[in-house]
């Protein structure tokens, strides 16, 4: 097949003939027809060019003296392997030698999380929290480079290295000696109880890992509120050591307690430390019951009470921790203002207030309880027969409410409206006090449908479910305790800071609170100030979040402001360093074999005097650029300009 630019030049010659024997016929002189002549051939070849697109290439020839470099990986990990005498020497032996020969020639770069040139060793650091290999380097600025020397553990971010090195004759790396761990302890709780009966002695489990240097014993003390409850030496020999410890936690009062465990190294100059909650809750709760007329409701929720080892008939109401109104009468509200005082009314079924309608839904579902993991799913997940009613609040008791449980329900047998999602336990106010109401009633059937289905679904009682939740909210009910403490454990350099809140009572019914964080430095200057302003949760318990601060020990400040009233928490915070950098196990040569030769620190000098000799030469080097022309505005320009110099030009020598 005959190439398509054979007869485009073919035309370009026909038409050329025509066009001499053209200026020929017109009898005008030479002189003042070369120039559109040329235009005119220009014009011709710019087109046959924005047709065929055509690439120009052109190779030069040069002479150069071979180019050497070094990288030095700048990363922390590095400070395992002693670089003041593995590493510094010979760099200082390279910066002597390029400040000798020239530093175009013989060039020296750190890299880690950039690569930068470098002229001295007290520009090395070995700080940074990661190592990234510089391959965009490798393919641009340092393509030219004939001699490369790489000084790093290997171990990088990004491990591959295939097709990295084109045109590199000469890579070596340098062979570093065996790490040596720097010194360390870890502490992680393993297993604490989240609850314990009042005086009931507990345990927590805690691991302790980590690498001594100096002999000498690791302290582990346990604190509560900043008091020192136990304190223990354990003997550790200089190396590794790891252990699984079971540390007594003494019998508290009711209520909720921070604990801190803390191993501390004092001939390392190295801790670690982890904080927990736990809620020292009544050996018992007592209920107490008041209704007009016998129910199965109060019946079923009776002998569930009965079968508790956490509940107890109350035998007075004054005993009573919960007291359960069945059915709202003069003499119910005499018993809860004069005898039941200190008792957490429950309105089951019935209401105090006048702005109730009862209605039945016709299909029912429990939606699961915020948050669920504090107590599981609910006992079953189908839908439910309908209660024999559900009171509908409007508007609801108190400044706000807090929904427990909710039911998911869908149409309604008495009326014709549609009732999408409905508080089946809240807690409100009644006459400035706490409360909870429960707004169905005939919920004593779903028990029934428990049992029947407690081998398919594993459930239990609803009753039981019910109780659980009515009594961690009488517990919180109680606690006048405000803490804020690490979220997940150990708090690490880099990493954002959570934080846990356990909220104090008086958020119980809150609309709105605010918490302010603060976090003072070594000489009190203010490194973070953070307000937030939420909504309470139902179980006071919140989080939240900070910007990641350095290594180091801070003073942590907080003020909740819950309505009228403040709480103020103040503790110390440790923010450990990264140890990312510090779990290398050595140097990777697998991955620095596909980087080039290893050279071991006894040839420094005879490598240096290789590549002085090499560097002693002169290369030949060939440079190839290519020029593409494609179809472009520019190009068009230039026609469009070039056809209408031709024009005028013709029409002043009157050609036409």
């Amino acid at each position: 097949m005959i190439p398509l630019w054979i007869p485009a030049v073919a035309l370009v010659v026909v038409y050329l003939t025509l066009l001499g024997a053209y200026y020929l016929r017109t009898g005008a002189p030479k002189n003042r027809t070369v120039v559109p002549a040329i235009i005119r051939i220009i014009l011709i070849c710019l087109l046959l060019c924005a047709f065929f697109q055509p690439s120009l290439t052109f190779t030069f020839l040069s002479r150069t003296r071979p180019s050497c470099a070094l990288l030095i990986d700048n990363s922390q990990s590095m400070t395992l392997f002693n670089p003041d005498s593995s590493v510094i020497p010979f760099v200082q032996k390279y910066l002597s030698l390029a400040a000798t020969e020239g530093s175009d020639t013989w060039r020296a770069y750190i890299f880690g999380d950039s690569l930068k040139p470098v002229s001295g060793v007290s520009e090395i650091a070995f700080d940074l929290n990661s190592s990234r290999f510089p391959v965009s380097s490798l393919e641009n600025e340092l393509n030219s480079v004939s001699s490369l020397i790489l000084i790093s553990d290997g171990n990088w971010t990004n491990a591959r290295l295939d097709n990295y090195l084109p045109g590199i004759r000469n890579s070596r790396y340098l062979l570093l000696p065996a790490r040596v761990p720097r010194p360390s302890v870890h502490i992680d709780i393993r297993q604490h109880r989240n609850q314990v009966r009042q005086d009931s002695a507990s345990s927590v489990s805690v691991h302790i890992s980590g690498y001594k240097t100096h002999p000498g014993p690791l302290r582990l003390s346990l604190t509560r509120h900043s008091r020192l409850l136990v304190e223990k030496m354990i003997d550790a020999a200089p190396g590794f050591f790891r252990d699984t410890l079971t540390v007594p936690l003494p019998a508290s009062s009711t209520g909720r307690h921070l604990y801190r465990v803390s191993l501390t190294d004092d001939t390392d100059s190295v801790q670690s430390s982890q904080q927990f909650v736990q809620t020292v809750v009544p050996r018992h709760f007592y209920a107490g019951f008041h209704r007009a007329a016998p129910l199965l409701d109060k019946r079923f929720l009776s002998l569930a009470i009965g079968h508790s080892d956490t509940w107890k008939h109350a035998k007075t109401p004054e005993e009573a921790t919960v007291f359960f109104i069945f059915s709202w009468d003069p003499e119910a509200a005499r018993v809860l203002q004069t005898r039941a005082k200190q008792s957490l009314p429950v309105f089951a079924g019935c209401s105090p207030f006048d702005n109730t309608a009862p209605v039945r839904p016709g299909r029912l579902r429990i939606l699961p309880p915020p948050p669920v993991s504090e107590y599981g799913p609910p006992p079953f997940t189908g839908e439910l027969p309908p209660p024999a009613a559900m009171l509908l609040f409007a508007p609801y008791p108190g400044k706000s409410r807090s929904v427990l449980l909710s039911v998911k329900t869908a149409g309604s047998r008495n009326d014709s409206r549609s009732h999408d999602t409905i508080p089946f336990l809240f807690a409100g106010k009644y006459k400035g006090r706490d409360a909870l109401f429960l707004t169905a009633r005939g919920t004593w059937q779903w028990d029934f449908r428990t049992k029947a289905l407690q081998r398919e679904l594993q459930s239990f009682p609803f009753s039981h479910y019910l109780l659980t939740i009515i009594r961690r909210r009488v517990l919180f009910s109680t606690l006048d305790s405000y803490y804020l403490y690490p979220a997940h454990g150990a708090v690490y350099e880099n990493d954002s800071l959570f934080f846990t809140a356990a909220l104090p009572a008086e958020c119980n019914n809150a609309a709105r609170a605010s918490n302010r964080i603060v976090i003072l430095g070594k000489v009190n200057d203010t490194l973070r100030d953070t307000t937030v302003t939420f909504v309470p949760p139902p179980f006071g318990s919140m989080r939240f979040a900070l910007a990641p601060l350095h290594a180091g020990t801070y003073a942590l400040r907080s003020t909740l402001a819950v309505e009228d009233k403040q709480f103020s928490f103040a503790d110390s915070l440790h923010v450990a360093q990264d140890n990312s950098e510090f779990e290398v196990q050595g140097q990777s040569t697998a991955i620095l074999d596909q980087w080039g030769e290893p050279v071991s620190p006894e040839r420094f000098d005879d490598l240096l005097d290789e590549l002085q000799e090499f560097a002693g030469d002169t290369e030949r080097h060939t440079r190839t650029r290519t020029w593409r022309i494609t179809q472009s505005w520019p190009l068009l320009i230039i026609i469009l300009l070039l056809l209408g110099t031709e024009w005028y030009i013709r029409k002043r020598i009157r050609l036409d």
